[in-house]
């Protein structure tokens, strides 16, 4: 039997600061599967407040199941 986990969508926190790297992550993944959640973020500040807010709370923000961050 499956988790509950393993049931919802794929969530995937992307740290990029160049919008067109992230069109082209977005597309792709899109394009992989429907069922993956990208989150964004253009810096690092962000990316804690996005982190925060699902500690906070864990119905508000999901928890990303991957962190991609462009150096």
């Amino acid at each position: 039997m499956l988790s509950d986990r393993a049931k919802s969508p794929f969530t995937i926190l992307l740290i990029d600061d160049n919008p067109y790297d992230t069109y082209l992550f977005a597309k792709l993944c899109q394009d992989a599967s429907p069922d993956i959640n990208i989150h964004h973020s253009s810096d690092s500040s962000e990316a804690l407040d996005y982190l925060d807010q699902g500690a906070a709370s864990n119905t508000a923000t999901p928890r990303p199941d991957l962190v991609v961050l462009d150096l």
